[in-house]
C-alpha cells in the first residue's frame, strides 16, 4: 500500500494483490451494510450525528493501485484539499483500491477506471461519512489526465453529495472550487460528443465478438464507418 500526504508518496508496502482479486475491502463491515446508493458517489452513509456544514480537514490519502500509471494518484490530495475546512474537527481518509487503465494510442483511445473508498471520523474515531464509489473517464488526451479528471470528479461528487449545508460552509462556487486545476473542464455529468473512428470500430467488433451481429452485418458497417473518415 502506498500513502499520500497533501501530495507526497510514502511507500508503505510494495505487496502486489493476487491476479483476478477484486478491490480491497477499507472500511469496517458494520459501514458497508449502511452504504445506499449516492447521487454522484455510487454508494454514501451519512451519519445522523453529523454536522455536514462543520466539514472536514483531509487525513490519509492511500493507494492500493500498481501499474504504470499508479503515480498519478498523488494528484488526489491536490484536488481534495479543495474539499477542506479549516479547523474542523473531522477527518477525510481515502483509499483508492483499484486502478485500470486503457491505452490505445493508434486509435487515439485514452481512458481510465478508479475505485475510491472513503470515510470522515469524528475526534473520537466514529464515522461520520463514507462512500465507497467507481468513476472512469475516456478519450482525454492520455492517460495522465484520464486520472486526473477522475480524481477532479471524485472530489466534485462528494462535494455535491455531502449537500447544500457542506457547500455553503465553504462561501465558494462550485466552478471557482472544482475548476480546472487539472487543466480539464470542471469534472460533473460527461457532455454528449461524437465517437471517434477508432471508438466506433471497437464497439463494432465487440458487438461481433459477443455474437450480437453477423460477420457480413460487421464488414457492413466497417466499410460505411471508414467511410466516413
Amino acid at each position: 500500500m502506498k500513502k499520500l500526504i497533501l501530495g507526497s508518496l510514502v511507500i508503505l508496502a510494495a505487496g502486489i494483490p493476487p491476479l483476478f482479486a477484486g478491490p480491497e475491502k477499507t472500511l469496517p463491515p458494520a459501514i458497508y451494510s449502511r452504504l445506499k446508493n449516492g447521487g454522484k458517489l455510487d454508494r454514501i452513509w451519512i451519519n445522523p450525528k453529523y454536522d455536514v456544514a462543520s466539514g472536514f480537514t483531509i487525513g490519509r490519502v492511500d493507494t492500493l493501485a500498481e501499474g504504470l500509471y499508479a503515480n498519478t494518484v498523488e494528484y488526489f490530495p491536490t484536488t481534495l484539499q479543495r474539499l477542506a475546512v479549516p479547523g474542523s474537527i473531522n477527518v477525510l481518509n481515502v483509499t483508492v483500491t483499484n486502478l485500470t487503465t486503457l491505452e490505445r494510442p493508434t486509435l487515439g483511445v485514452y481512458g481510465a477506471t478508479m475505485e475510491v473508498e472513503g470515510s470522515v471520523v469524528d475526534r473520537d474515531g466514529q464515522v461520520m461519512f463514507a462512500f465507497s464509489t467507481r468513476q472512469e473517464v475516456t478519450n482525454m488526451e492520455n492517460v495522465k489526465e484520464s486520472c486526473r479528471a477522475i480524481m477532479d470528479q471524485i472530489a466534485w461528487a462528494i462535494f455535491k453529495d455531502l449537500g447544500k449545508r457542506f457547500q455553503e460552509a465553504h462561501q465558494l462556487q462550485e466552478k471557482a472550487a472544482f475548476g480546472n486545476s487539472s487543466g480539464l473542464l470542471p469534472p460533473g455529468p460527461a457532455q454528449p460528443r461524437s465517437l471517434t473512428v477508432g471508438e466506433r470500430l471497437i464497439e463494432l467488433d465487440n458487438l461481433r465478438k459477443n455474437g450480437l451481429i453477423t460477420e457480413e452485418d460487421f464488414n457492413k458497417h466497417k466499410e460505411e464507418i471508414l467511410k466516413g473518415m
